[in-house]
């Protein structure tokens, strides 16, 4: 094991039974990335890192490598089980580093799915670092160098949002760019409760909820239909 994270990371809902040659070929995949994400990191620019805690740097309180390994690679990879395996596309809006988006592109591929995973991200240092780790790991990756914001009509499978906007300004940019979606996932962190019941006040959403396998205090949502509420106004009566 690594830091307390075993090689076989149970309850980690892996599509194959645990301690089977499958399982062991999907977290050895994993283990495999991290190690070469480690290496870009050492070998290429430290500004490629910058979403993982700042220029140069691990994210604040992390040790190498069993915190880095269950705060953004099994953290990412839980989604797994609610990625919609009936469509062709995935998207990850805001990918920055690849979490969760290149992650889900290396379990897709070891599953042998035909999903192409769509990553944006509109910086370019970031965007080059997302096309090497595609190119050297071979995976069925789009890297969109382009503003989320500034595009329309966009037509996915699930969308994956991780560490990007508030949950509802991911909602509006889904309500106004996306023509066709299956299902998003958000990631809630510690202060998540509260923001996801405020969005229920201006969204009605068909969702379900998830407990996540590594923070206690974090949840995951997945949302399959959203529909805005439209705020009635108060119209005041002036008399002459």
């Amino acid at each position: 094991s690594v830091k307390g994270v075993p090689f076989f990371p149970f309850p980690f809902p892996f599509p194959a039974a645990p301690g089977t040659e499958a399982a062991s070929s999907s977290w050895s995949f994993l283990l495999f990335f991290f190690f070469f994400f480690f290496f870009l990191f050492l070998s290429e620019r430290p500004g490629v890192a910058i979403t993982f805690g700042g220029p140069g740097s691990w994210p604040s309180g992390c040790t190498l490598p069993g915190d880095i390994i269950q705060r953004h690679i099994i953290d990412s990879a839980q989604i797994i089980d609610i990625v919609n395996f009936n469509n062709n596309s995935a998207t990850d809006i805001g990918s920055g580093s690849g979490m969760p988006g290149i992650i889900i592109a290396i379990l897709l591929k070891n599953l042998k799915k035909d999903i192409k995973v769509k990553l944006y991200e509109k910086s370019y240092h970031k965007s080059n670092f997302l096309k090497n780790v595609s190119a050297k790991l071979n995976l069925k990756t789009e890297i969109i160098q382009k503003n989320i914001f500034e595009e329309k009509k966009i037509e996915t499978g699930t969308i994956m949002s991780r560490a990007f906007k508030p949950m509802p300004v991911v909602l509006d940019l889904v309500n106004e760019n996306f023509s066709n979606f299956s299902n998003i996932i958000f990631f809630m962190g510690k202060s998540g409760r509260e923001i996801f019941q405020n969005t229920l006040k201006d969204w009605d959403l068909d969702y379900s909820e998830k407990k996540s396998l590594t923070n206690e205090e974090s949840f995951l949502i997945n949302v399959k239909k959203i529909k805005k509420r439209f705020k009635k106004t108060k119209c005041k009566l002036f008399q002459s």
